[in-house]
């Protein structure tokens, strides 16, 4: 069923508003790779620091960033950068599960990544992503990434992380009675995905962690 919800929202996305068979598969290849990603800093540093590793004015068109502003403390207003077209979302108060919830409902990309606060990632990032997604295969709803210099918070399940937005909206989201540490919601989220015949599979893009 979960599936053939999905099917159903990219027909309508796709053609626009017109209709068209929702009994044929959801496939990966009909799928263009538009990408955003969501971030919910809980500081002012964690966003500008992740906005300017996104950041690349070469790029043909700016990348679409979701920012869920979740600081505690409501500091100066969250600036774009060139390359990247930052939407800010209020969250203030909100769980991690809850943000990213609004951040993914937010974007418009076909993919949505997860890049938590603690993500360090450099200018070809961004490349090895979209390399990842076209091989990740028709029955792959997540993506992950490789992780380089591991710590113990850069092996977190969520710390980078690609999911096809129509998929997890379907699922309904990220459970939101979890805390903000660990991978809980990762890990519930995954094996929802198993359970309903999507793949969750890794990636050769590099991510790593801040020193904690």
């Amino acid at each position: 069923m979960l599936r053939a919800r999905a099917a159903r929202w990219f027909a309508r996305t796709a053609a626009g508003g017109r209709s068209r068979d929702a009994s044929a598969p959801f496939s990966a290849d009909r799928v263009p790779t538009r990408v955003s990603v969501v971030i919910a800093p809980q500081s002012t540093d964690a966003a500008v620091r992740l906005l300017v590793s996104l950041a690349d004015p070469r790029r043909a068109q700016p990348l679409e960033v979701v920012v869920v502003d979740a600081r505690p403390q409501r500091g100066a207003p969250l600036a774009s950068f060139p390359g990247v077209h930052a939407r800010v979302v209020e969250a203030h108060g909100c769980c991690a599960s809850a943000a990213r919830n609004l951040g993914v409902r937010a974007a418009s990309g076909d993919w949505v990544v997860l890049l938590d606060d603690d993500a360090v990632i450099d200018r070809s990032w961004y490349d090895h992503l979209v390399a990842d997604l076209r091989r990740a295969g028709r029955n792959a709803a997540g993506v992950l990434a490789a992780t380089a210099g591991a710590t113990s918070r850069s092996t977190r399940l969520g710390a980078d992380v690609a999911y096809r937005r129509l998929v997890l909206l379907a699922l309904g989201g990220f459970q939101e009675r979890f805390p903000r540490d660990g991978c809980q919601p990762d890990v519930e989220l995954a094996q929802r995905m198993s359970r309903a015949g999507w793949d969750v599979v890794p990636g050769t893009r590099s991510a790593s962690a801040l020193d904690p």
